[in-house]
C-alpha cells in the first residue's frame, strides 16, 4: 500500500515539474517576442519622417508652380468676370473660357483669340455694340481724311501697300509705321513719322508733301 502511494506521488511530481518546464518555456517566448518588436519598432521613423519630407516637398513644388503662372483680368462681355491665373503659355480662348465664355452681346470674332496672354493684362471682351460703334467712328476719320487730302497718305490708316509707295520706305519702314501706330496711337503730326528707326530727316523731306494724318 505504501509502495503504491508512493508511485502516484512520484508520478505527480513528475507531470508538476514537467508543466513548470513547459510555463517557463512559453514564459521565455514571449519575453524573445517583445524583445523582437522592441529592436524593429524604430524602424518605423523613417518611414513617417519620409512622408512628411514628401508632402512638404509636394508643398514646395505647388508653390514654385504658382510662382510661374501669371494673372489677367478678364472682364466686358464674358459671364464670370474677374482675376485668373493662367499658364504663360495660354491664349485669349482660354481666358474666355475660364471667365465662363462669351455673353449674348460678345462680339466674337474682334479679338484674336490665339494671341497670348501676359501678366497683369486686363482683358476687355467688347460687345457687339461697342465694335459697331468703334468701326462707324474709325470710319468717318477715315473718310474726313481722304476727303481733306485726297492726293496724299494718310499715315494713320494706310495700309502696308500703300506706305510702300512712299519713296524710301519697304516692307520694314511700312511694317514699322503700322507697329508704332498700334502701339502708341495715332500720329499727332506727320514729323513725328521720324520717331520710326530708319526714318530720318533724308526720308521725311522726301515724303513729307505725300503723307498725311
Amino acid at each position: 500500500m505504501k509502495k503504491e502511494k508512493l508511485i502516484t506521488i512520484c508520478i505527480c511530481l513528475v507531470f508538476i515539474c514537467f508543466a513548470i518546464f513547459i510555463y517557463f518555456r512559453d514564459l521565455k517566448s514571449e519575453s524573445n517576442n517583445e524583445e523582437i518588436i522592441v529592436t524593429e519598432s524604430p524602424t518605423f521613423t523613417p518611414g513617417f519622417s519620409y512622408l512628411k519630407e514628401e508632402k512638404t516637398s509636394n508643398e514646395e513644388e505647388n508653390n514654385s508652380s504658382l510662382d510661374k503662372t501669371i494673372r489677367v483680368y478678364v472682364c466686358g462681355a464674358v459671364k464670370n468676370p474677374g482675376v485668373y491665373r493662367f499658364d504663360p503659355s495660354s491664349r485669349i480662348v482660354d481666358a474666355v473660357d475660364y471667365a465662363g465664355g462669351f455673353t449674348r452681346k460678345a462680339s466674337k470674332n474682334y479679338l484674336n483669340l490665339a494671341d497670348f496672354l501676359w501678366d497683369g493684362e486686363r482683358l476687355i471682351i467688347p460687345t457687339k455694340k461697342q465694335v459697331k460703334k468703334l468701326k462707324k467712328e474709325d470710319g468717318n476719320i477715315i473718310t474726313q481724311s481722304v476727303n481733306a487730302n485726297s492726293d496724299k497718305v494718310n499715315i494713320n490708316s494706310a495700309s502696308k501697300e500703300e506706305l510702300m509707295n512712299l519713296s524710301g520706305v519697304g516692307e520694314a519702314k511700312a511694317d514699322a509705321i503700322i507697329a508704332y501706330r498700334e502701339e502708341n496711337g495715332s500720329f499727332s503730326s506727320i514729323d513725328e513719322i521720324m520717331n520710326i528707326s530708319g526714318i530720318k530727316e533724308g526720308v521725311f523731306n522726301s515724303i513729307k508733301d505725300l503723307i498725311c494724318v
